[in-house]
């Protein structure tokens, strides 16, 4: 059986992109929920984040990940080798 190498990278780069995407998503909105609050408590005009912040959002927006996107990333970047002329 000859597979191939290629195929396996593209497979894993499919997942990971769903994955990070989900990241990104997940952690756009706790900034944006932050900025809300920011604008509701009639702070200043300038919205700042520091980088200890922003680790925190960060550490929060992975741990929101839900199983389900990982399980939906795995299956799209599989369904893709799947179709006609994707090679596994």
């Amino acid at each position: 059986m000859n597979l191939n190498i290629l195929g396996f990278v593209e497979y894993f780069r499919a997942l990971d992109q769903g994955i990070i995407n989900s990241f990104k998503r997940n952690y756009r909105k706790a900034v944006a929920q932050r900025y809300l609050v920011h604008i509701d408590t009639g702070c200043p005009a300038t919205f700042n984040i520091s980088v200890l912040e922003a680790l925190y959002l960060m550490k929060k927006a992975w741990d929101d990940i839900s199983t389900s996107a990982i399980a939906i990333s795995k299956l799209l970047s599989l369904r893709r080798f799947l179709q006609p002329g994707g090679e596994l």
